[in-house]
């Protein structure tokens, strides 16, 4: 059976292919082994060297470009702004100075009108219908005696006293008031020399408006 064609054969076959596996083999091991190092997204590559490129640049500045010319600018615009605070200040200043001053000027009218009014009230008008009257009246009460005068003048109210007093001499009139002054009141607790300096101030305004009028 050794002798046989087929078994020859199929030993010859076999013997072939353990030595077409040996040397494939052999050849296998000297050749390089291959890498099967994975290969990157380009993508996502570049994505982290643009990150890590963001992270290493230096901060965004600010522009810190100088010149001269930039410098004059800021320090005229520091000027203008110190100038303008210094006005606004002066501004504010005045306005309290004009408020005060206002406010013054106020008080000084109200014054004034009091003033005024206090001294309506003590000035004493003769009407042109009581001139003559008064005018009579005047004279005779300067042919009067003083203490007499005073007596009946004590009885009149000031302002009719007053405007008969102005009828009368100076010197007449100031010798009643004398006795008006010593005449005393028992109907009043006022002393009668403050009446009498009362109406010789009345008397006083009286003459000084009609002074001013003649003028």
């Amino acid at each position: 059976m050794l002798a046989a064609p087929w078994f020859l054969a199929v030993v010859g076959f076999v013997i072939n292919m353990v030595c077409t596996v040996v040397m494939i083999n052999a050849a296998v091991s000297k050749l390089p082994k291959p890498d099967f190092t994975p290969v990157a997204d380009p993508v996502v590559v570049a994505a982290v060297e643009a990150k890590a490129a963001e992270a290493a640049a230096p901060p965004p500045q600010l522009w810190s470009f100088k010149t001269n010319a930039v410098d004059e600018l800021i320090a005229e615009l520091k000027k203008e702004r110190d100038a303008v605070i210094e006005e606004q200040k002066d501004l504010a200043a005045m306005s309290s100075q004009v408020t005060a001053e206002r406010q013054e000027v106020e008080k000084v009218k109200n014054e004034i009108l009091r003033l005024r009014k206090d001294l309506e009230a003590r000035i004493v008008e003769v009407g042109e219908s009581e001139k003559e009257n008064l005018k009579n009246l005047g004279q005779t009460y300067t042919a009067m005696l003083p203490a007499g005068a005073a007596v009946i003048l004590r009885e009149l109210d000031e302002d009719s006293a007053v405007k008969i007093l102005a009828q009368m001499k100076p010197k007449s009139a100031a010798l009643v008031l004398g006795e008006m002054a010593r005449i005393v009141d028992k109907t009043s607790d006022e002393p009668p020399a403050r009446r009498a300096a009362r109406i010789s101030d009345k008397l006083r305004l009286m003459k000084a408006l009609k002074t001013t009028a003649a003028q």
